[in-house]
């Protein structure tokens, strides 16, 4: 019984640090633990954003079949999407929701900040409270297929 529930403590507590994680997916869009802010910035748009995040670590780094919808949102109510499907990303006009293991939103103002850092820009947004993100697995599920991205969580420790 003790040995139970030392085992199920454990789980517990990985479970917390690994939902640090989802909010990394945003992390389909924030850099390294170990990002520098004080390098040159890159000029991130709607057109190169794609190729930009295909490019940051965190994507890299991403499960072959991890599946994460990235939205943001315009002014004018739309939303533009990049559906990272593995290490490749893609804008879309449309997806499946059932086919996402995450979904993250933020308004669009923040993409040409990306350029500045990516952990710089996710802070922000979660600082003013413009960062959204939801997943469609269990915690233990989306835990287990995305631990390799627990090392980004220092980019939400602003």
């Amino acid at each position: 019984m003790r040995k139970l529930l030392i085992t199920l403590i454990i789980i517990v507590v990985l479970l917390i640090l690994f939902l640090s994680v989802i909010i990394l997916l945003f992390l389909g869009i924030i850099g390294s633990g170990t990002e520098s802010d004080s390098s040159s910035p890159v000029i991130v748009t709607k057109e190169n954003l794609p190729s930009f995040l295909e490019n940051q670590e965190i994507v890299k780094s991403m499960p072959d079949k991890g599946r994460i919808i990235i939205n943001f949102d315009e002014q004018n109510g739309s939303k533009l999407s990049y559906f990272i499907d593995g290490k490749v990303v893609t804008q879309v006009s449309n997806y499946d929701a059932n086919r996402i293991d995450a979904e993250i939103s933020l308004p669009s103002s923040y993409i040409p900040e990306l350029g500045y850092g990516l952990c710089s820009a996710i802070q922000k947004a979660q600082k003013n409270g413009e960062l959204i993100i939801s997943t469609k697995l269990s915690k233990s599920d989306f835990a287990w297929k995305y631990m390799k991205l627990l090392k980004y969580k220092n980019c939400l420790d602003g």
